[in-house]
């Protein structure tokens, strides 16, 4: 039960670090320099999809 909630809160972590990378990525990008703005959204999305493969092998 404790490695379930574990693995759930990692995974709320990821989503969460995801959020923060594309909110800075929107401001740096609106701010001072689009293309680093930009290359912050893609992590951000490769964060998600990551986590979201994660979820999906892990269910297995």
């Amino acid at each position: 039960m404790m490695a379930r909630i574990g693995k759930n809160a990692a995974h709320a972590l990821l989503f969460l670090l995801a959020f923060v990378v594309f909110y800075i990525g929107l401001g740096v990008g609106l701010q001072h320099n689009p293309d680093l703005g930009t290359a912050l959204w893609i992590a951000a999305g490769a964060i998600v999809a990551l986590n979201l493969f994660w979820i999906h092998r892990s269910r297995g």
